[in-house]
């Protein structure tokens, strides 16, 4: 795609084959990049949606930084790249350029320069600060907007840096500046490594699942400000999971059982149900020796107790990162473990009539076991069960992460560009929480991010455990 500029500070735009220009100075830029594109995406799944764009917007500015004029485009598909515009520089100046690739589903509307533009936020976008001297003729040079660089925001102040590659987080704008000759090259959209799905090392242990690893944008704009989070989800946070293994089932009371038969445990047990107390009768751990609920979810357990059982059987509570990256469908941006179709009676065991003053929205008391909710067509092909087979992630029980419950702007969280297998641990702030359970509002998704009760009554309260993808213990 080519379009060319052909006043100074004004925009006029043809679209030609060829790259050659006027013979007065000129500064063509031909841009690349190796982000997936959103038109990519049916006929690759092993791509996440989470890392895909569509949008470009470019920004001509002066030597004050203020926008002297922009253009955005539609690069939704491979016949859109590489993108190639021609730009007449300033009679004072070099040609500056702030170019911003990125998900229009992640932007907002706003104006700029008086027009109607989209404003992605720095999280979600690809940012380059380009600067080149002004030449005496025409002058064609290329720019490579990698992935590598989304989140990265670009820096004004003296001296201007910008993202330019993997190893150069904070350039000058002049650097990754390269001429060109002849006929651009072909694109490589789509083609960076971490947006496409990893598999396990190895095949999932009994009663687990095996989660590729991949990318995702952790986070929801829409939920946002809702009075059910806990802390808002935002800023949206790209991040980079590795492969692992998930409890396909919440922790039971048949398997905490199990465990203590195979030797001692070190931490607090569970809190004894107890029929006569209002709140304690729903809590589902009766005994060593009771049976009777070995296939109820354990609950009315502290986090301690949570973590050691998961790592007595080789593993550990999963962080923020990990549960949200299973839950939401890889980079689906799921609001439910089945899409985005609001939760219902029959989807998931929520909204059940708990402790008082609680009466539920649905019909029934207390706990459901296990999996009660498979996708059934009675239910419209809804059911509480995950992208690669997991149940229960919605309802039954919030479960308790190896996460401390933090903002998302906290330092923690807030490092620039993507992060990796991350996980937030402040000693000041209350361990993290994810998911609804039977005693909720149905209206809590995935993305909400709720405190763990630290006390032993969080009769709404649960867990599973995750695993190493090359190994751990069969659960």
């Amino acid at each position: 795609m080519r379009v060319r500029l052909r006043a100074a500070l004004t925009w006029t735009f043809a679209v030609a084959c060829s790259a050659q220009g006027p013979a007065r100075p000129e500064v063509v830029v031909v841009l690349d990049t190796d982000a997936p594109l959103v038109g990519e995406l049916a006929l690759h799944p092993e791509l996440s949606p989470d890392s895909a764009v569509d949008t470009l917007r470019i920004d001509v500015l002066d030597d004050a930084d203020d926008i002297v004029d922009l253009r955005s485009f539609l690069v939704a598909d491979l016949e859109s790249w590489p993108v190639s515009f021609g730009v007449v520089p300033p009679p004072t100046g070099d040609v500056r350029l702030r170019i911003r690739l990125f998900r229009a589903l992640f932007a907002t509307a706003g104006t700029a320069a008086g027009m109607a533009v989209l404003d992605p936020p720095p999280q979600t976008t690809i940012e380059r600060l380009v600067r080149v001297a002004a030449p005496s003729g025409v002058l064609r040079v290329g720019v490579l907007l990698t992935e590598d660089c989304l989140g990265t925001a670009s820096s004004f102040l003296a001296p201007e840096t910008t993202c330019i590659d993997a190893s150069e987080l904070g350039g000058p704008p002049t650097d990754g500046v390269t001429p060109v000759s002849g006929d651009p090259a072909p694109t490589v959209a789509g083609t960076w490594a971490p947006a496409r799905e990893v598999p396990c090392a190895s095949s999932p242990k009994a009663g687990t699942r095996c989660i590729p690893g991949g990318f995702s944008i952790l986070g929801e704009e829409v939920i946002a400000g809702s009075s059910l989070v806990g802390f808002d989800p935002v800023p949206l946070r790209p991040a980079v999971v590795s492969p692992f293994l998930l409890d396909t089932d919440e922790y039971t009371v048949g398997r905490f059982r199990a465990l203590l038969q195979r030797g001692p445990f070190k931490g607090p047990l569970p809190q004894l149900g107890i029929p006569s107390d209002p709140d304690l009768k729903y809590c589902t751990w009766l005994g060593a020796t009771a049976p009777a609920n070995d296939h109820f979810a354990l609950n009315c357990v502290y986090w301690q107790t949570a973590m050691l059982a998961c790592q007595a059987e080789g593993g550990t509570l999963p962080s923020e990162a990990q549960w949200e990256h299973a839950a939401r469908g890889r980079g689906q941006r799921r609001l439910y473990p089945w899409g985005n179709e609001d939760a219902t009676c029959c989807a998931a065991s929520v909204s059940r009539t708990g402790p008082p003053p609680y009466d539920g929205l649905c019909a029934g008391f207390g706990m459901q076991t296990v999996g009660s909710h498979p996708a059934t067509a009675a239910c419209g092909g809804l059911g509480d069960v995950s992208r690669d087979g997991v149940l229960d992630m919605l309802g039954s029980l919030t479960e308790a992460m190896a996460d401390s419950l933090d903002q998302y702007d906290a330092p923690c969280w807030s490092s620039a560009g993507i992060l990796t297998d991350p996980i937030c641990r402040d000693p000041a702030s209350p361990y993290a929480a994810r998911g609804s359970n039977w005693n909720s509002d149905p209206d809590v998704t995935l993305p909400t991010r709720l405190p763990w009760q630290p006390d032993g009554r969080y009769v709404t309260g649960g867990f599973r455990c995750v695993y190493p993808s090359a190994g751990g213990t069969s659960p």
